[in-house]
């Protein structure tokens, strides 16, 4: 079960098929540094190319196809955010590639904004009228045993039958019974075993977590917010963003900081990692700016592994990444 992805980032949904089972053969991204994540975990084919420059020879035979088309004109995060013409042009490009690449099953991932745009419109139409059977929701990564509660919009598409997506967690501990689902995993059980260097709360930071009542595990906005900084207890981290963890200068910078056990440390890369579920043994080069804004950017992997188990329907056995 072969499988690819347009637009391919460090990996994140590949390393989720390959989880599921599938064999990620092709990858294509722009961003050269980002791709250079990439070739360093998967062996799979990648080119890095601008998308409006492929041609459909370019994409080989696969049986799943994975896209997550950019997301700054549709996400809450820019303040700019509107569809835009290039977005439009882009779509249509991207319908033109996925229904001459013909693969059995595509998936389409970005975020909530994305389904009110025409550019999703283009590429739901696209499919219907090339056969697929198409659905498509709003997803909480959380649900699926990412220890963040990150929301992505995903499309179905496919030319067989497939499974429903399943959660295998649940925020409601008290719906919980022996063998259903598990609760939502914490951002502090994720980072067990990574060793953390010493961090400093910032003034902001002390009077948030203030009202904290249990203020020994706690993790701690120190960048990126608006107003107050936010703090989360025992549950699963917010959204990752790529843009709040470099300064203007291109250098990295800590965005959370973690009260654990009452020591202040600092969030590394190993964390954002983490929290975005991606396996322990990803290797993320030497440029921490490089690795922030790959992770930000990413799709969970363990939500595309579910997406991709939805499309398998018993055909193929489980590999693990």
């Amino acid at each position: 079960m072969r499988c690819a992805s347009l637009f391919s980032g460090c990996g994140g949904a590949d390393a989720g098929m390959a989880m599921a089972g599938f064999k990620p053969v092709f990858g294509l991204e722009y961003d050269r540094a980002i791709a250079g994540l990439f070739q360093l975990n998967h062996p799979a084919e990648l080119l890095c190319s601008d998308i409006l420059n492929v041609n459909v020879n370019s994409i080989p035979s696969v049986e799943l196809l994975w896209v997550s088309p950019p997301c700054p004109s549709f996400s809450i995060a820019n303040r700019k955010r509107g569809e835009t013409a290039n977005d439009i042009a882009l779509a249509s490009h991207i319908a033109m590639l996925m229904v001459g690449a013909n693969p059995r099953h595509i998936a389409i991932e970005n975020v909530p904004g994305y389904v009110q745009s025409h550019s999703f419109g283009i590429l739901h139409t696209t499919l219907v009228l090339a056969g697929y059977k198409v659905d498509s929701a709003i997803y909480n990564a959380a649900n699926y045993g990412v220890p963040q509660t990150r929301r992505r919009f995903i499309v179905r598409a496919s030319r067989d039958e497939w499974l429903p997506v399943t959660p295998t967690h649940s925020q409601d501990i008290g719906q919980l019974s022996p063998g259903s689902r598990k609760p939502w995993q914490t951002w502090l059980e994720a980072i067990e075993g990574i060793q953390l260097e010493a961090g400093r709360l910032t003034e902001n930071q002390r009077k948030a977590i203030a009202i904290a009542t249990a203020p020994q595990n706690l993790l701690i906005e120190r960048t990126g917010y608006r107003g107050k900084p936010k703090f989360w207890q025992a549950e699963p981290a917010p959204t990752i963003r790529s843009h709040i963890h470099y300064d203007g200068k291109g250098c990295f910078r800590t965005a959370y900081n973690l009260l654990r056990s009452g020591q202040c440390l600092k969030a590394n890369i190993q964390c954002l990692a983490a929290w975005q579920s991606f396996p322990i043994t990803y290797k993320w080069g030497n440029r921490k700016t490089t690795a922030a804004k790959a992770i930000g950017n990413a799709v969970p992997p363990l939500l595309a592994e579910a997406i991709a188990r939805s499309f398998l329907n018993g055909k193929s056995d489980t590999c693990k990444f």
